[in-house]
């Protein structure tokens, strides 16, 4: 399916459920580019928070803390298009602000990190941790 159409297609959902223990990656930025809520199931390894950390875009009523609250949720959800909406808005609202988004900062920091890496060859250095400032 292009692009495009598999975008149209995913905004047209209402809300997505998350898997567990393995949460969603680029699913969940795929939603969050349409605005559309992911509500997820965070756990303690780093597979089970993936969505936690990138796709709830820091909306904390998305994500459950177990399955009971995950199940609950979900209904809860189901039953209110009006609190779903007001998600969708909420979401869309964020989006443009978000540093996952910004593309501009995304590739001036990659470049300043291959500039740094770069000069640690060129001085010699042996591969190493590259902190690059904000």
């Amino acid at each position: 399916m292009p692009h495009g159409a598999h975008f149209e297609r995913l905004a047209q959902v209402d809300l997505c459920l998350d898997t567990f223990p393995f949460t969603s990656g680029t699913g969940a930025m795929e939603a969050m580019w349409c605005d559309v809520p992911l509500l997820t199931r965070q756990g303690r390894c780093i597979a089970a928070r993936n969505a936690t950390s990138s796709g709830t875009h820091g909306v904390p009523e998305l994500v459950a803390h177990s399955a009971a609250a995950f199940e609950a949720r979900a209904i809860e959800l189901g039953a209110r298009p009006g609190e779903l909406q007001a998600l969708r808005q909420r979401l869309a609202a964020l989006r443009p602000r978000s540093p996952l988004f910004d593309m501009r900062r995304f590739v001036a920091t990659f470049e300043r990190g291959l500039e740094a890496a770069w000069a640690r060859q060129q001085a010699g250095l042996a591969p190493g941790r590259i902190d690059i400032p904000p």
